[in-house]
């Protein structure tokens, strides 16, 4: 337990990305890694990992990369390149978000992929929301 004793209960069941990106921060991977050690020592223990992408500020995230390629500043272009940005983009998203955790899990911290199962992402749309939480969730094989 000593692994997770640095965070909250509740903030074991998410793992925060930033606005459209898919990179895990220092911090989250310390927490992944910490509830690798749960499941490595407890072989009953499943994770269920759902990708999570907010269907305005990952969209404004993924336009403004996609956006900063382009050279000239273009109002017009840029509202183009945000109505570019689709549903699918923003499944995609969740998925490579969760395939992330599942690679910090399974590859880097070696818990048996059994263990470990991707749920099918969601799109949200939260007001307020500083960082994009995937859903985790521990379950009992």
């Amino acid at each position: 337990g000593s692994a997770l004793s640095m965070f909250k209960p509740e903030d074991l069941n998410h793992v925060d990305f930033a606005f459209g990106s898919t990179q895990l921060d220092s911090l989250q991977m310390q927490k992944l890694s910490g509830i690798s050690t749960a499941l490595l020592e407890k072989s009953s223990l499943k994770l269920n990992i759902t990708g999570i992408a907010d269907r305005k500020k990952d969209r404004f995230a993924l336009a403004e990369l996609k956006y900063d390629s382009l050279s000239t500043l273009d109002s017009a272009r840029y509202a183009a390149t945000l109505q570019s940005i689709k549903d699918t983009d923003l499944l995609t998203l969740t998925n490579k978000r969760a395939q992330n955790i599942l690679l910090h899990i399974t590859v880097k911290d070696s818990v048996p992929a059994d263990q470990v199962t991707i749920v099918e992402g969601e799109l949200s749309e939260e007001k307020g929301i500083k960082l994009i939480e995937c859903k985790l969730e521990l379950d009992v094989k």
